[in-house]
């Protein structure tokens, strides 16, 4: 509470939100990052294959 009068904004869901946050726990561990990470099979323009997903009937 002293938190959301301290910054001027006191309603329900600023508390409430406020109370939500105090009750997670802190995730301290490191999350394992592969940095190199590389395509098998590079991205490509296939306006082709966009047309035969979409619906028929959507205006062009």
């Amino acid at each position: 509470m002293r938190e959301a009068l301290g910054a001027g904004t006191v309603s329900d869901e600023i508390i409430l939100n406020i109370l939500s946050r105090r009750r997670e726990p802190h995730d301290a561990q490191a999350m394992d990052v592969v940095v190199n990470l590389k395509l098998k099979h590079p991205p490509e323009a296939n306006c082709g294959r966009y047309d035969t997903v979409r619906d028929l009937d959507a205006a062009a």
